[in-house]
């Protein structure tokens, strides 16, 4: 090791042909110097997309922008019965029926937003910095609206504080009225979300943070890889759970991690993919239009996202049992998105067979009770496996045609299900 002051004890003026050879030594020291610094394995730092954050080589790095949206990123429903809040100060909460209560934030490390809400005034008070105190929180008391026998505090803004920094989301808290259940429902309109390219692919990544400061950390955080396309606009995907290990996306996979960081004073998610080496099976897709299914493995360990699949397919060894699917054949505004809950064993041996997708059929089915026939209608995939699609219109039930010896003998329109 060498310091700035043996530097200076050299006498180098006087003994000018020792300074060639002290400057061949102290490069020398100077090299094996920063080498003892780095950290073991480490490998040379490069730039990301924005051009200003280093990432190592097989990690991406992203930053996502704060942006608030129409529809329910995420919803925590919680318990209101609990007692024992009692705060140190607080304002004049006049007159009604008060609740004293706290909304989860982290229910593992015990985090929790003490609030009061005055149901018959219709007001709610929030202690933001979770002190006890209601009377030092800036923008804390909001006004919310009857609906039938509910009161919601539509799109308030929620200041909540994590340490050395304030995360700003906008969410709507419905209360039910009196008499009524004790649990509340918190429906979160803020995500973090950017355009971000993986192996030649454009996506829409979108994340929630759940109230609990470490974004994919909580059982309320959702994300979602949403495809972009220029000929079609983006189907409005369902968020889901944070996976527990990796995602499965564009043939790789990788292991997601993320963080708040503070940027031109705006609050951003700094979103790091990893590569991993995955063992990978076979998966033979028996349906067709398949436009995107996901599946999760039963462990958690993988979350496989596919766009537009072949028939024949790699994905990580394991145990999947739960599918999503969306099929459309013309274009995504005839989408019809179902589950499943199928047992899927992907092994690197013998292929697995997924037995669903389209094309659908329309099934009627008729109870006869004396001379009275009761239809009813049901939506059947590949494999005859019930749709229970989540775009239905209620309001535009089937057409469905009787005929007898192939006669006409009757029509009309009959209710889902």
């Amino acid at each position: 090791m060498f310091s700035l002051n043996s530097l200076e004890s050299l006498d180098s003026v006087n003994h000018p042909h020792q300074e060639k050879d002290f400057m061949k030594v102290f490069f020398k020291r100077l090299v094996l110097f920063i080498l003892f610094l780095s950290p073991a394995g480490a490998f040379p730092l490069g730039k990301n997309q924005d051009g200003n954050q280093e990432a190592l080589p097989g990690e991406h790095v992203f930053f996502l922008k704060q942006e608030d949206v129409s529809q329910a990123a995420a919803t925590i429903s919680f318990d209101i019965s609990r007692k024992g809040v009692e705060f140190k100060k607080e304002p004049d909460l006049g007159k009604g029926k008060l609740v004293r209560s706290v909304i989860p934030l982290d229910k593992k490390k015990n985090i929790v937003l003490p609030f009061v809400s005055n149901k018959t005034a219709r007001t709610l008070y929030i202690d933001f910095n979770r002190n006890l105190d209601l009377t030092d929180d800036q923008n804390n008391v909001f006004k919310g609206e009857q609906v039938s026998r509910m009161v919601a505090f539509n799109r308030v803004r929620l200041n909540i504080p994590f340490g050395d920094k304030t995360i700003t989301y906008t969410a709507t808290i419905n209360f039910p009225g009196w008499p009524a259940r004790n649990t509340e429902e918190l429906i979160i309109h803020t995500t973090w979300q950017g355009d971000i390219e993986l192996e030649g692919k454009s996506w829409r990544l979108v994340m929630v943070d759940g109230l609990d400061g470490e974004i994919g950390a909580g059982s309320h955080d959702r994300y979602n890889f949403i495809p972009l396309s220029q000929e079609a606009a983006t189907p409005d995907y369902e968020m889901l759970p944070f996976p527990k290990d990796y995602v499965f996306i564009n043939n790789k996979a990788y292991r997601i991690t993320s963080s708040f960081v503070q940027k031109d004073k705006a609050m951003e998610a700094r979103v790091s993919l990893v590569e991993k080496d995955a063992s990978l099976g076979e998966l033979n897709l028996t349906g067709k239009y398949i436009r995107r299914l996901v599946l999760l493995e039963s462990q958690d360990l993988y979350h496989v996202i596919l766009e537009n699949p072949q028939e024949r397919i790699n994905i990580p060894t394991g145990k999947y049992s739960h599918e999503k699917l969306s099929l459309w054949r013309d274009n995504p505004s005839s989408r019809v998105s179902y589950n499943l809950d199928n047992k899927i064993d992907v092994s690197s041996g013998t292929p697995a067979i997924f037995k669903a997708g389209g094309p659908l059929k329309n099934v009627v089915k008729t109870t006869r009770s004396g001379n009275r026939l009761t239809p009813s209608y049901e939506l059947h995939d590949a494999d005859d496996n019930k749709v229970e699609f989540e775009d239905i219109n209620n309001d535009n039930p089937p057409d469905v045609v009787f005929y007898q010896n192939g006669q006409k003998i009757h029509s009309g329109r009959f209710a889902y299900g």
